[in-house]
């Protein structure tokens, strides 16, 4: 178990982000009932089935101060383009390390 842990210190300028990995639901809901600043994956509205972003008209989000995390979706879907929805990991290894 950590000991003598101490929070990191924030200058007043900074705006720390909690992360939401969801377009709503409990960690939304906290995060607005508290205040914060939230972080959303972009990833959350995406809609696999129809290959759009699907936008909520109204959610635990919509009153609360956030920004869109692009990163993680972006490298799903160049992964799914170089790898094909099945291939694992390991069986693209090689392609990577080629292009």
């Amino acid at each position: 178990m950590p000991v003598r842990q101490r929070n990191a210190h924030v200058d007043e300028g900074l705006l720390v982000r909690v992360g939401i990995p969801h377009s709503g639901g409990r960690l939304a809901y906290h995060a607005f009932n508290e205040g914060y600043a939230g972080m959303v994956s972009a990833s959350a509205f995406w809609n696999p089935r129809t290959g759009r972003f699907r936008i909520p008209e109204a959610t635990d989000l919509s009153e609360l101060d956030f920004a869109l995390d692009s990163a993680g979706f972006t490298a799903m879907r160049l992964f799914q383009r170089k790898a094909g929805s099945a291939a694992s990991l390991a069986s693209i290894r090689g392609r990577w390390s080629n292009s």
